[in-house]
């Protein structure tokens, strides 16, 4: 009775770019709604709506911290609400105490920032807004000292300056061009974004080496990475007539668009650029997902709306999720999640989500020690609390719910349960362990054991295949339930020359796989 075995099942994730019989055996063809740990595959965990109803639909999120309490800031397409923790209040501009809309659409992007305690946040088509002070009883305003008859794609913070990136002055658009403003002095904005003006240390940069809008920026140690479609440049201050020094960093890959970068670890940041994903220190620059993501990817994101792709980093999971828009989204909705100590990729779907954001988000949940879920099978750290004041969490803002959510919660997606699954296919077994793949001779498969955990008495599917040529379509046997803590074997009666397995599940419970053990018996190559 042969026994060929599998460990380490969270140690490469799936990979969609190569054909799968070329893949290291406990690596996946396919999965939805997983990720990846050192040893195992695990379902992801679910999100959880709070904060109540929002009033409106939320287009962005930017988290500010007060002195007894975290405002959640959430823009819509015409008005700006913030979240104090108690209630959704109105924060759009005013005239004479009566609103005054916005007028960008689903296509301009809501960037910003906090400015020495100043939420300041931009739309691309209107003034840049101020927040000052950041009490729910103010109303946005448009940014003091703003020069009359401009406006920004991007608005960031870098140190004490403000940075308005892809500058509109008039009717002209500059967009190489990169524009700060003189530094701002705690708790206030900039007193001036007068270049011209020698006393002051505003200025104004415009690229010339290519042809390449400016994108984003992004702080990486002491200096500023700046994103152009075709090349990343960094910004370092060394203050004098010059204030700012610009260098070429690298000039093969650019960014895709606004909130496509983020750091990770310390001194590092991921980019989703034109058809890859990389990752650099800004000295040397790596693709994450080559041969395993970046042809899926490009094959399969919605054109249309692929500007509205983000990248968020989850350091409690130790994961950069990028979000993208696959089939006809017209928002994110999946994320391919990155383990950035394993390298794993994993996957989740998302309920089109305009925005991710970390910050304290106290959804007024504790864990209940009466639950019925086994230690084994929880992925938080023991005695951990579903909201910290010192941790930070993730927040999602949903466009088709209209809600808000909070990520990595239950184990269901809002109300409903959360389907999973993890298959392999073109699984060449080898004559004996350690031996290369057998694609010839045929395969008696008679059962198989999985390593699954989870609470006990919870019930996955598990269901083995049989292809009789490499790539060709796989015969799949039937699901057969394995019970946790009871099922120990499944017996199987199948044959082919190479083996697929995949563990299936539409129901709130959690699990995680560690490895298997398949009863093989060879047969001869016809």
């Amino acid at each position: 009775m042969p026994i060929f075995g599998v460990n380490d099942l969270g140690a490469v994730g799936i990979v969609k770019d190569v054909p799968p019989h070329t893949l290291p055996p406990n690596a996946w063809s396919d999965g939805l709604n997983v990720r990846f740990y050192d040893e195992f595959a695990a379902k992801t965990t679910g999100y959880i709506q709070v904060f109540g109803n929002p009033t409106i639909v939320p287009y962005g999120l930017f988290s500010v911290a007060a002195d007894d309490k975290y405002n959640w800031i959430y823009p819509g397409l015409e008005k700006v609400y913030v979240f104090d923790g108690t209630a959704h209040i109105n924060i759009t501009r005013q005239t004479a105490s009566v609103d005054v809309n916005y007028t960008g659409n689903a296509d301009n992007t809501w960037t910003g920032g906090i400015l020495g305690g100043v939420p300041v946040i931009n739309n691309g088509v209107d003034a840049p807004q101020m927040w000052l002070p950041a009490e729910t009883d103010t109303k946005l305003a448009a940014l003091s000292n703003w020069p009359a008859n401009t406006t920004c794609r991007v608005m960031r913070v870098f140190k004490s300056f403000l940075l308005a990136l892809d500058v509109t002055k008039g009717s002209t658009r500059y967009p190489q061009m990169l524009k700060w403003s003189h530094p701002a002095d705690p708790f206030a904005v900039p007193s001036s974004w007068d270049e011209t003006d020698p006393t002051l240390d505003a200025g104004e940069f415009t690229f010339s080496d290519g042809s390449g809008f400016i994108m984003d920026c992004l702080p990486l140690g002491d200096n500023n990475i700046v994103y152009r479609e075709d090349s990343v440049w960094a910004q370092q201050f060394i203050g004098g007539i010059d204030i700012f020094r610009f260098s070429k960093r690298f000039g093969t890959f650019g960014v895709l668009g606004p909130n496509c970068a983020t750091e990770f670890l310390t001194g590092r940041h991921l980019v989703l650029a034109q058809g890859d994903v990389v990752v650099h220190d800004g000295i040397s620059a790596t693709s994450v997902l080559s041969k395993k993501w970046r042809r899926w990817i490009s094959a399969n994101v919605a054109s249309a709306s692929v500007a509205k792709s983000f990248v968020v980093t989850n350091p409690n999971r130790e994961e950069v999720w990028i979000c993208i828009p696959i089939d006809e989204g017209t928002a994110p909705n999946v994320a391919i999640i990155w383990n950035y100590r394993s390298g794993a990729v994993g996957i989740k779907d998302l309920p089109t989500a305009s925005m991710i954001a970390s910050g304290i988000v106290d959804p007024d949940v504790q864990e209940d020690w009466e639950d019925p879920e086994s230690w084994a099978s929880d992925t938080t750290a023991w005695g951990e609390l579903l909201y910290k004041n010192t941790e930070r969490g993730m927040l999602m803002a949903s466009i088709a719910n209209t809600k808000l959510y909070k990520l990595d919660q239950s184990n269901e997606n809002d109300t409903a349960a959360q389907s999973s699954f993890l298959q392999r296919t073109g699984i060449g077994i080898p004559f004996k362990q350690g031996m290369p793949p057998d694609f010839t001779s045929y395969k008696f498969i008679r059962g198989i054991w999985p390593r699954v955990e989870g609470s006990l008495g919870g019930v996955v599917k598990i269901r083995v295949g049989t292809q009789d040529i490499i790539n060709g379509p796989v015969t799949w046997g039937p699901y057969q339930n394995f019970i946790i803590g009871t099922t120990q074997r499944i017996d199987v009666l199948m044959s082919g020359r190479l083996l697929a397995i995949e563990l299936a599940s539409d129901t709130v419970l959690e699990w995680r796989w560690y490895g298997y053990e398949l009863d093989v018996e060879f047969g001869g190559n016809y």
